[in-house]
C-alpha cells in the first residue's frame, strides 16, 4: 500500500480495515480504563499491550469463524450445528424426577 502505484482514493479505501481496528483497540483500551478505575483494580501498564495480543488473536478468529461460515453457506450447509448434550454430569434421581 505505501510503495504501489495506485490512485490515491483506492490506497486510501485500502487503509480502511486497519484504521477500524485501530478504533476499536482504543475504544477496548479506554474501556479497560474507564473499568478498573470504576471498580478501584489497579492497571498496570503491561495491560495495554496484552490487550493487543489477545485483541489480535479474537480478530483472527472472528476472521476465520467468518470464512467457515461463509464457505457452509456457499456449499448450502445451512443446518444447526448442535453439541449433543447427554446429561451425563447429573444423577440419575434427577434426570428421573424431570422426565
Amino acid at each position: 500500500m505505501l510503495s504501489s502505484k495506485m490512485p490515491m482514493v483506492l490506497t486510501l479505501f485500502s487503509f480502511v480495515p486497519i484504521y477500524l481496528l485501530a478504533i476499536q483497540f482504543i475504544v477496548y483500551s479506554v474501556g479497560m480504563v474507564e473499568f478498573t478505575r470504576d471498580y478501584q483494580l489497579k492497571f498496570f501498564w503491561w495491560l495495554p499491550f496484552k490487550l493487543l495480543g489477545t485483541f489480535l488473536l479474537f480478530q483472527l478468529l472472528l476472521g476465520i469463524s467468518a470464512l467457515r461460515a461463509l464457505w457452509r453457506l456457499i456449499r448450502g450447509n445451512v443446518a444447526w450445528e448442535k453439541t449433543q448434550h447427554l446429561n451425563q454430569h447429573r444423577s440419575p434421581l434427577l434426570n428421573f424426577a424431570r422426565e
